[in-house]
């Protein structure tokens, strides 16, 4: 059988499904702990175990003669946690307690040519690699703030008194 074909049945297979796993609560929503008006505590966890293609072009190929290309067919696994904490209306926490038990890149093909505008004409390179990793724990956090701002001018230029220069709560 053509490698190609089989390649494209690989690729046909992993991007026909969108595999979400399993997740709790089964709306992939935060499950609250509280959920106060100055207050709110939730989670969610999620997992899966799977496989699946990638694809990958680095960016920093700008000025090069060389271009290249990668793809593959990896397994993986991961359980990840997801906690947030929002106080007032104005501040909040989301983090993310991501564990991969094993991801392993079955195998990499490497396409790495010359650009077709390089003047020392046209190459390209083959070659074929495999990766894995285990047990890797990651976490990340984002913060937000609400912001607001007024402006003094329109304030000074409304005759009829109706800008008012406080903030709202809906600002």
């Amino acid at each position: 059988m053509n490698k190609a074909l089989v390649l494209a049945l690989f690729l046909g297979l992993a991007t026909a499904t969108e595999s979400q796993g399993w997740k709790m609560p089964d709306t992939g929503l935060y499950e609250w702990i509280a959920n106060e008006d100055q207050y709110a505590l939730g989670y969610k966890l999620q997992a899966d175990a799977g496989y699946a293609t990638h694809y990958s072009a680095p960016v920093d190929q700008a000025g090069n003669d060389w271009a290249e290309q990668v793809y593959g067919l990896h397994l993986y696994s991961f359980a990840s946690a997801f906690l947030t904490l929002r106080l007032t209306q104005f501040y909040t926490w989301t983090g993310d307690f991501f564990f991969e038990p094993l991801y392993w890149e079955v195998y990499n093909q490497h396409v790495r040519y010359t650009r077709v505008e390089a003047e020392n004409g046209l190459h390209f390179y083959v070659s074929g690699d495999r990766m894995g990793r285990a047990l890797r724990l990651s976490t990340t956090t984002t913060q937000n703030m609400q912001t607001f701002e007024r402006s003094l001018v329109e304030f000074l230029l409304d005759d009829n008194n109706n800008y008012e220069i406080l903030p709202q709560l809906d600002d």
